[in-house]
């Protein structure tokens, strides 16, 4: 039961490492600001220390909220075998979308799996339909976030860099607040509270000062990297020449907010299953080990080395043009979304999420810079996702039963 157990977690791990390392990342390789080497060395590091370090929060959400235990007391070898089809069922839709170079949500698949295994188990009595509503309405609400933040931010470099006749001394005095922010905010999410995982829990006076000190340490760095740099004959080309430090900062802040969120997805039904066969009961909650925080974020770095290329052309140029100052923009309003859901135990999309910066990167330039066609194609791909999922969970769920 344990190699079984292994192998399936690793398995939609893997998928999900696969599948959303475009949102980190496309951007970074598609405006130059990064190889698609260092790319993946990069997504490899930050995606695993944001699943170690800040993972276990929405872990417990995935594993305990959305179908009701209470129904499965007299039962439970039942919830073993749902929880085994979950990660089928949304496996096998991830690896499909991901061989078709399609970026969905892997949030989307799970919980529609979880949907479909609960509905064929005990009907819509045994969903808590209050949970997944707040659920829909994040789905619905963060790509507005994480566009609206991509927006303002753009326009800053816009209206207080571009429109200037010295942009690249403008930049030099705006982007060591950036990256400040980028510092402070990273590190307060990271060890406030989120750090239960290692047997660490400081409060919220410590970890602001030393957030607030990181922040000030990273702006201290920038602002003695760019002292000495003067401009070229083409200041708005130096301006985007050094946004590609900060798109490439933005990028590791957003691979290890994905880390943080996503992990629940690859290792919340994992962690149910082991509850089970280790107690013969179930419970609403339980500490998620170390080992399995650690195969969840392993099985997502292999997921990016090996298949990672494979969505990342969609986010990174079909949407809109990129350049590092844009792509920037929506990588940080994406990572900041995402990471706040992550402590607030909201299990966002990271896809819509970051669909939703790039696009507000785009709007920021006009709806003319927005390639309709292929958004388009994306929402599609989201509406028909959960019901997929669901519809599959619940067929692979009665196969397992009916051969168990």
């Amino acid at each position: 039961m344990t190699i079984l157990i292994i192998l399936v977690g690793f398995y939609i791990a893997w998928n999900i490492g696969a599948n959303d390392v475009g949102n980190n990342m496309g951007t970074s390789v598609s405006a130059g600001s990064i190889s698609y080497k260092n790319a993946v060395i990069l997504a490899v590091v930050f995606e695993f220390l944001g699943a170690l370090l800040v993972g276990g929060h929405v872990v417990k959400t995935i594993k305990g909220n959305i179908v009701d235990f209470s129904f499965f007391q007299s039962s439970p070898e039942i919830f073993v075998y749902g929880m085994f089809a979950v990660i089928i069922a949304a496996g096998i839709w991830i690896t499909l979308a991901t061989l078709l170079k399609l970026p969905i949500s892997t949030t989307h698949a799970i919980i529609g799996a979880m949907l479909g295994f609960g509905l064929a188990a005990y009907g819509a009595k045994a969903i808590h339909w209050g949970f997944v509503g707040i659920i829909t309405l994040s789905w619905i609400f963060s790509p507005i976030i994480g566009a609206i933040i991509s927006f303002i931010i753009f326009n800053i470099f816009k209206y207080f860099i571009y429109n200037h006749d010295e942009p690249f001394y403008r930049f030099k005095r705006i982007a060591p607040v950036f990256v400040f922010i980028v510092g402070f905010v990273l590190t307060l999410a990271t060890i406030y509270k989120g750090l239960k995982n290692l047997k660490l829990d400081l409060g919220f006076v410590p970890a602001l000062i030393i957030s607030i000190l990181i922040g000030v340490i990273a702006m201290a760095v920038s602002i003695f990297y760019l002292y000495k740099k003067e401009p070229s004959e083409d200041q708005v080309e130096d301006v985007e020449s050094f946004s590609k430090i900060l798109h490439v900062i933005s990028a590791s802040y957003e691979c290890f907010a994905h880390g943080a969120n996503d992990v629940a997805n690859a290792i919340g039904p994992i962690a149910a299953i082991i509850t089970i066969t280790a107690t013969g009961t179930l419970t609403a909650s339980a500490d998620v080990p170390l080992w399995l925080l650690l195969l969840g974020s392993f099985g997502m770095v292999v997921g990016i080395v090996t298949m990672g290329h494979r969505v990342m052309e969609t986010i990174g140029k079909r949407i809109t043009e990129i350049t590092p100052s844009r792509g920037f923009a929506a990588e940080f309003s994406a990572a900041t979304t995402v990471l706040l859901g992550s402590r607030l135990g909201i299990p966002l999309s990271s896809t819509h999420i970051s669909v939703g910066a790039v696009t507000g990167v785009g709007l920021a330039r006009g709806i003319g810079s927005i390639n309709l066609k292929v958004l388009g194609a994306i929402f599609l791909s989201w509406f028909l996702t959960v019901p997929l999922a669901a519809l599959l969970c619940a067929g692979i769920f009665h196969l397992i039963k009916f051969f168990a």
